[in-house]
Order: structure tokens, then sequence, then C-alpha cells
């Protein structure tokens, strides 16, 4: 589900879910629907709640008029509702209780919502579906609770949505929730199936996933919904001269100036509480036809910005860091003149995209030919379009030096001019810490003119450690920083405990089990214990259960299980089964195997595997018992008046009577060690059963006086089970 994120400088962790802030937007083909325990019980009594008609083509004409002018990119009409818990119908099963309730609003491209009010206990999970399963947004949980504040989710493909809420029987009417608008998406920026055609944007628009050498500068940036739940901006992360990871987001003025009165009203800066931003909403390879799953955050504070260069910076209300497929930007105050641009955006709302102009940018004012406010751009591959505002413009060495104004770009347009507000001008902007760049981002005041990109911090190495051992180092370390390592009692430092890499080993050659090593980061700032990264230390550590008591000729199974995780994460190379005793075969790989018990004799024995990883080999055994079987003999066969069944012992026959094709082996009843009762049958191979009867004798002679000549198929049966033999009727 989704990743738990606690603030910790530069670090990386895998915690559990219920610690997470983030909330997963997932995106199936049709052939990959979700398959959801709760959403299998429908019910007919969910009730359903269609928004009212109303004019599209109104809202359409309205946003052809404003094109290219300097507001956010308007997708949705919001309809105010007061939908709560008590709407919808509450079904109880097993320890859970889940209450449903559809939202309908006919024709749109998509559904979202704005929750006035979150109530939710710790173990309750708000989820939304889209109607053919396809999509699921959640879980929502506790931490995302409010008091009277908004809660953007995401969108949803469709007309249609579930709103699914599960909580504990024994907390029943503890978690509530209010639903303020309900968002109508009458533009496409999604597809319906979140497959192709996806969003809205031109054809010309670039798929970023087809330029991997910008891969990692796709991952700072985000799609932002702004607090009206109608409007989208994009914008990206930053990063600063302390290189802490504070979730620092740039984008556009004009995407908080609301009223467009060029300044900005407390509750305008406060709007920003509400924005959601969804990171990763790309496809999954390039010009793909399936998504990447988008990860969403809600709520920012605002911390800066300004008209003139039209910048806005937000700090995220939760920790990025462990988040380590993400990308805090670096950037160029310098004020050089980028000798080629790259846009990553999210046009018209739709997936990310990238354009290039591959030639000297200019400096001018916006929508101008001179001045020192923005950058010019002429696009030569891929443009921008509404929604792409907020955006990052690159220069020639992957920095950021400004984020998209507005201009006339567009696929259908002979103009393709965009104006970016200077990164350089926007740094000491309106000279006070509200309306300026510097303060946030050079927070140590180093004068740097270039700070570098850079991702999460993270200990890399090998997942397993042997005495031979191994080197660990750190990716993404911050500048002028000093690393100390620490460990379990199992490993040990060779060559010390400092420097950006160290070499660790298991203590000794018999130690085997999980272990982690830890390292603590020290620079101006203090220290930072980043995550531990567990590993595992020496030979495997296993144990097998299975099937221990058979029947002659039964099949059983065995099975591996691991002390801790599992043959991955144990480092397992290969597995060797071997047995002694009763056994016809036995065939296994790491984590079971399958044998099967003899037909021809009873008794004890042991089922060996060896489990070997880098570091050596284990051997394990599980010991195994086998029912001693009687054996039946058929005889005269071919038969002429008679033919007599005889039950023998193992003991009162020789191993070579019992080899014989000819004898049928059986199990012994298992509490008294003896035969039983048993049933025969005689079928013809054309007329089908001619003969039946029951016993419990270990002679039991069957005349066949009566039965024509032919073959018939004596069907012998024990506790259910049927040995078969041919039998010969000849005169």
């Amino acid at each position: 589900m989704i990743r738990a994120y606690i603030l910790l400088a530069c670090v990386v962790a895998f915690v559990t879910l219920k610690s997470q802030a983030q909330i997963l937007t997932r995106y199936n083909t049709l052939t990959e629907r979700l398959q959801v325990n709760s959403t299998e019980r429908y019910s007919n009594n969910i009730p359903i709640i269609i928004m009212p008609n109303f004019d599209i083509e109104k809202l359409v004409e309205e946003d052809e008029l404003v094109k290219g002018a300097d507001i956010p990119y308007r997708f949705g009409k919001a309809f105010n509702t007061n939908i709560n818990t008590q709407d919808g119908y509450w079904e109880e099963n097993k320890d859970q209780r889940y209450y449903r309730i559809k939202v309908k609003s006919p024709e749109a491209f998509s559904l979202n919502f704005i929750f006035k009010e979150i109530k939710l206990i710790t173990d309750a999970e708000l989820y939304i579906y889209n109607k053919d399963r396809t999509v699921m947004y959640g879980p929502i949980t506790s931490l995302q609770n409010t008091k009277n504040g908004s809660f953007l989710s995401d969108l949803i493909p469709g007309e249609e949505v579930l709103i699914e809420l599960i909580e504990p029987s024994a907390s029943q009417n503890r978690s509530t929730f209010k639903i303020e608008k309900v968002i109508h998406g009458y533009k496409n920026v999604l597809s319906k199936n979140g497959e192709k055609s996806l969003g809205s944007a031109g054809n010309c628009n670039l798929d970023v996933n087809c330029y991997p050498d910008w891969e990692n500068e796709s991952n700072a940036v985000a799609l932002v919904l702004l607090s009206s739940g109608i409007e989208l901006c994009t914008g990206s992360l930053l990063n600063n001269t302390a290189e802490d990871l504070k979730p620092y987001f740039l984008s556009a003025f004009h995407c908080i100036d609301l009223d467009k009165n060029k300044f900005l009203s407390e509750t305008e800066k406060g709007n920003t509480e509400n924005w959601m931003f969804r990171f990763h909403f790309k496809t999954s390879s390039c010009n793909s036809s399936s998504l990447a799953t988008t990860i969403t955050y809600n709520k920012a504070d605002f911390k800066a910005a300004w008209e003139e260069s039209d910048f806005a910076l937000v700090e995220l209300r939760n920790s990025l860091e462990n988040e380590i497929d993400f990308i805090w930007l670096g950037w160029d105050r310098s004020g050089n003149t980028p000798s080629e641009g790259v846009c990553i955006h999210h046009p018209s709302g739709d997936l990310m995209k990238i354009a290039f102009d591959n030639d000297i940018l200019r400096e001018t004012e916006y929508y101008g030919n001179s001045g020192n406010s923005h950058w010019k751009v002429n696009w030569n591959d891929g443009v921008t379009e509404g929604g792409s505002s907020g955006s990052p413009l690159f220069n020639q060495s992957k920095r950021v030096v400004g984020q998209l104004h507005g201009g006339q770009a567009s696929c259908s347009s002979s103009d393709l001019r965009d104006w970016y507000g200077c990164f350089h001008v926007s740094w000491s902007g309106g000279n006070t810490n509200s309306t300026r760049l510097s303060n946030w981002l050079d927070p140590i005041n180093s004068g740097v003119m270039v700070l570098d990109s850079r991702g999460v911090s993270k200990v890399e190495g090998s997942n397993l450690i042997c005495v031979s051992g191994g080197l660990f180092s750190l990716d993404n370390l911050p500048t002028n920083t000093s690393v100390t390592w620490t460990s379990s009692s199992n490993i040990t430092f060779p060559s010390g405990n400092t420097g950006a890499s160290v070499t660790a080993k298991a203590s000794s050659s018999t130690v085997s089990g999980t272990g982690w090593i830890e390292a603590t980061l020290n620079n101006s700032s203090g220290d930072v214990t980043l995550p531990r990264k567990e590993v595992w230390v020496g030979r495997p550590s296993f144990s097998l259960t299975g099937t221990t008591n058979l029947d002659v000729g039964a099949p059983g199974i065995v099975f591996v299980g691991y002390s801790s995780g599992d043959h991955f994460s144990q480092g397992i190379q290969n597995s060797n089964w071997s047995f002694t005793g009763p056994l016809d075969y036995i065939n296994g790989d790491e984590t079971k195997a399958q044998f099967r018990a003899s037909r021809r004799e009873g008794g004890i024995g042991f089922i060996y595997s060896t489990q070997t990883n880098q570091c050596g080999s284990i051997e394990n055994r599980l010991f195994y018992e086998v029912e001693e079987p009687f054996f039946m003999l058929a005889s005269p066969n071919p038969a002429n008046e008679y033919t007599e069944l005889n039950f023998y012992t193992g003991d009162e026959i020789s191993e070579y009577q019992k080899s014989s094709p000819v004898m049928v082996s059986i199990p012994s009843n298992k509490k008294s060690n003896e035969l039983g009762e048993y049933e025969i049958q005689i079928w013809h191979e054309r007329k089908g059963l001619v003969k039946q009867m029951k016993s419990k004798s270990k002679k039991l002679q069957i005349p066949t006086n009566k039965l024509d000549e032919g073959i018939y198929f004596l069907h012998l049966i024990v506790n259910g089970k049927v040995h078969k033999q041919q039998l010969k009727i000849q005169r």
C-alpha cells in the first residue's frame, strides 16, 4: 500500500505502513484489475449520489477567452455537497465495518473531492475507486485528519466512483468525514481507464520518459492541484545549501494570486495549506499505454513569492526524505545566459512532458524583447500549455534558472515563445524574506552561485555479509560531511568505522542471522543518523516442515522456513535435496520439495536439504514415516471359475515378491495397523461395473464362472482410495 515517511534529514527508510503521510494512486490496465477483497463484496444497497447537469460549453468558451493569460489551468466544475458517513451504506464482516457510497457526475472525465473534515481513527482506512476498479486512491488514514481545514483527493478517471471506509467493528462510528465539494472534470486531464489516449495535451508534446538523460530531473517535478480543486499548475523540488532535503517547492506567483491583483492576501498565502502535489505522474516507459504509480502529498506552507519574476516558494508539510526516487534540483543564480533551455512540465494537466530550446536564451521583460526579469525561450521540440505554469527551466548544466510565467506556445500556435521568471532575479526579489529565495535556499549564507541536484542519502552495499567482507558506501553524500558507521554485534569493521565508505565483515565464520549497518552524518547542521540497512550475516538459517506421516505411494511436500526473511534476503544460491528411507524420489528448490513414498515398503527415514549462499552451506533434515503396507495378489490371473485375493504383510513375502508387477500394495489401517474393511469392484472394459462386494478377510475368493471371457479391471477400494489391477477371464 503506502510507505511511511518520518522527518529525518538526509534519511532513507522503509518503515511501517501505518506511519506514512503519502498516498498512492495506482493505475492498472484492464487486464490487471485490482483484486481488493472489500470491493468484491458489492451490495445492491449502496446508494448513489448524482451531480446535476451543467453547461459545459459555457465553461469551455470562458477558458478559450483567457487562454494564454496568467491564470492557472482550469479543468473542472465544483459542486457544493455535504456527503458524510450518514449518507452511505454500512456493512459488517467479521471484525470490520465497511461504509460505501457511490458518486456519479454524468459525462465527467474525472472526479475529485474536497473534504472539509476528515476524522479517522488509527486503524481506519479510506479508499476511492473508479467504476471498473482499474484505479485505486488510498489509503487515506488518520495522518490526513483535519479539524476544519480542507483535504484534496487525487483525480479519479471516469464519471462514477466508489468511496469506501473500513474501520474496526470495535470502533464503530468513531471515524467520520465530510465531502464539501465534488469536482466534475470536464477536460480530459486523465483517460477514463488509465490507458491511451492519456490526457488532453497537444500531440506535439514529448513524453519525458523517452529522454532517459532527464529521468533524475523528472523525479523532482509535480503536478499541483490548487486549493479550489478545479485548477492545476506545475512545480519542482529545490535543493538548498544546507542540503538537508527540506521540501522547498518552486512554482509560479500567479498560481497563488487567484484574484489577479498582483498582491497576495493572507488568505491566498494560506491556501497553499490545501494544495495537493502529484509526483511521478508519467508513463511507465517511453510512450507506454500504462502509467507509473503516482505519489501524492497534501498541504504546504507559504514561504515567499514575488510578482515581478512570478515566482512562488512553498514548503511541503511532510518530509520527503525517505523518497529514494525523488530529486531536489540544483540551481544557478549567476545570471549567466544559458546556451539552451529545457522544461519538464504537465501541459493541460497531462502526464509529464519535456520541451527543448536548442538556442541561446534572451533575458527580457515578460512578453517583451528587452529588460531583465525573464528568460525568453522559443521552443524547437515540444511546447508548454496551460497547467505548465510554474514548471522549472533548466540550463545546459541541468540547473534551474527559472519557472514558467506564460506565453503563447501550443501545438496549434505558430508563436512558440514562452517567458520564465529569472531565478537570479527572484534570488533577491523584493528584498524581504517573504519576497525572495535567498534566505530559504541559502540558509547557511554560503554565497554560492550554483548548487547541484541531489537525492536522498542512503547506504549502498550487499545484502549479505560473510567473513570475507564487503564494501559499504553512501551515495548523495552532502559536501563537508563526515561519516561514522555502527553495526549489529555480528558485524565488525576491520579497517575502521569512519569515512564515506567502509569495509564490513561477519564477526566469525559461525555466525548466522540478521544484522544491520548504520551511518551517522555530521556537518555544520548537526548529526543525522540514517536508517539502518538490514543485511543477512553468514550462512543460511532455516528449518523444514511438511508431511511426516504417509501411506505407501502417497505424495508429500516439505517447506523451507527461513529464520528471517526469505531465500532472496539470505542470498541463497542453490538448494540440494536428498533422502534416506522408503521414498521413490524427491525434487525441490529453495522454498519447497515434493516427494513420493515408496509403493513397496513402509518404514522411517530422513529428508535432507542443503541451502547454500556465498558464505557457505547448512544442512537440515526432517524425519518422516511411511505406514507399513499390505500386499494383495489376485490369483489365478487369467481366471476361469474364480480368482482369489490374498493379503500379506511385508514380513510374509519376499522382497522379490513385493516388487512383482502383479502385486498391489495398499495402506494398512493407521489406528490398528490392520487391513480393515475394503471394497471390491469388477469392471468390464465395455460393460462397466459387473460385480461388487465388501470384506475384511485377508483371503477372499471371488467367483468368475458367470463372467464372460474378456478383459476386466479389479478395483480395490481401501480408505476411499482406489487401487487397480487388470483381471483377465479366460476359458
